[in-house]
């Protein structure tokens, strides 16, 4: 039960601090290219403005 509680770090060489790094980094730009996608895509051809 100790053991689970300690908190020891995953991430201890830095090839694997820089991977991930680098997949958060991808998955924000992946999100970002869908979410510029699906507004260029819309129906209506302008993003939608609420009075």
């Amino acid at each position: 039960m100790e053991r689970a509680r300690g908190g020891e770090t995953i991430l201890k060489t830095l090839a694997r601090k820089a991977i991930f790094v680098a997949g958060l980094a991808g998955a924000a730009v992946l999100a970002l290219m869908i979410l510029i996608l699906t507004r260029q895509l819309s129906p209506s051809g302008s993003p939608s403005t609420c009075p």
